[in-house]
């Protein structure tokens, strides 16, 4: 009886393992799966670029691992022609975004998804360049490398943000997915970089008067530091919030009366981040059909009344 125990345990142990390896090698094959398939799919994009005479458009497909056509359509009659460049359809030539014209390389992530889209990287550099896609969470995940010379075309999201880099590591731009296809030349670093635009501090063109948010509230500061409570109905649900917009003269500005709406939120758990050695719990907003949205209002703000009007929304209630 004993040995007819062992005998089955070391069935079931066996089975265990075969199981293990099985589903090891399966995840394996299925994390590979993107490398094996990557540019193997050719013309499966198509951003339609509409002329200003709402008849023709023209858009930009990929025939293969190398190469590219333009494509021009009359709407009406059905006709079709195809030419390497966009100069020889006729149309203006298509300048793509560079890692060199950035004005900024201050860290960027993924804050919103929109439709299904496309981003091509064209690396015309002498040296490799590395693509990562920067998660909700303002993780790298990396997409592989472009070698020089090569394009590299991902199919991502509108709102999706990329970033750039050497080989390195060191940054040479963050660019954000668009409706259309967006092309990027990957030419090296930003020869110089803007300073970083000063944080809007709601003060007016003449430096004479600013507005704050206290408390949910409007405050209206002179020069001199003197403060007026502009309103008092502000709650947490219901706040006043930014961006101050001026008029140029500097008598009147606009801020915003929002009524916010309970949120949805998913928290996914991931197991093993890599900064740290314990899980971590992330969570963002996901807004199903049918949700309430937040309700905005502007609300006109005068400088010589010292007054906030909200401004009714009765032709434009949502």
């Amino acid at each position: 009886m004993k040995r007819c125990v062992s005998l089955g345990l070391l069935f079931l142990i066996g089975a265990l393992n075969v199981t293990t390896c099985v589903a090891a090698v399966d995840y394996s094959r299925a994390m590979s799966l993107a490398g094996r398939i990557e540019g193997k799919v050719f013309r499966d994009v198509v951003a339609p670029h509409w002329l200003p005479d709402n008849r023709h458009f023209w858009y930009r497909v990929t025939t293969g691992p190398d190469s590219h056509e333009y494509v021009l359509v009359d709407a009406a009659t059905g006709e079709i022609r195809r030419a390497g460049s966009a100069e020889k359809l006729g149309l203006a030539k298509v300048e793509p975004l560079s890692t060199a014209g950035q004005h900024s390389l201050a860290p960027r992530h993924t804050v919103q998804t929109g439709n299904g889209t496309a981003i091509r990287f064209h690396n015309v550099m002498s040296r490799p360049a590395e693509i990562f896609w920067m998660d909700q969470s303002g993780e790298c995940q990396p997409y592989g490398r472009v070698e020089p010379g090569q394009t590299k075309e991902i199919q991502t999201y509108a709102g999706h943000v990329w970033l750039v880099t050497d080989v390195s590591g060191s940054p040479l731009g963050y660019f954000e997915a668009a409706p259309d296809t967006l092309e990027v030349q990957i030419d090296g670093k930003p020869i110089k970089l803007d300073p970083t635009p000063p944080q809007d501090n709601g003060q007016s063109p003449d430096k004479n008067w600013s507005v704050r948010f206290t408390d949910q509230n409007v405050e209206l500061v002179s020069a001199s530091g003197e403060t007026t409570r502009l309103t008092t109905n502000g709650t947490a649900q219901h706040p006043y919030l930014g961006p101050v917009v001026w008029s140029p003269d500097s008598r009147h500005c606009v801020v915003l009366s929002v009524h916010e709406v309970p949120r949805r939120q998913v928290s996914i758990v991931e197991s093993s981040p890599p900064d740290q050695l314990q899980p971590k719990l992330l969570q963002f907003d996901y807004l199903k059909p049918g949700d309430p949205l937040p309700q905005v209002q502007p609300v006109l703000i005068s400088v010589a009344d010292q007054m906030a009007t909200v401004i009714p929304n009765d032709l434009f209630s949502n």
